[in-house]
């Protein structure tokens, strides 16, 4: 392995290669979302604007169009 790899784990999730030490064989890995840390700033235009249903209310979150997905 190299520093710098991505590796999927049996989950599925990924990873990446921080540090392979030589001496020991040890690997250092960094399983951190690639843009966690980072500032991103995001331009939006709200186009709609709803009332919530009642069920939404209740959940306390926005449900798909068609009801509530899981």
């Amino acid at each position: 392995m190299q520093v710098g790899m991505m590796v999927r784990s049996e989950d599925g999730s990924l990873a990446a290669v921080k540090d392979v030490c030589e001496d020991t064989g040890d690997i250092t890995f960094d399983a951190n979302h690639p843009m966690a840390g980072k500032v991103r700033h995001y331009v939006v235009e709200v186009i709609d604007v709803r009332e919530a249903d009642p069920e939404e209310l209740a959940h306390g979150h926005v449900h798909e169009p068609g009801g509530h997905v899981h």
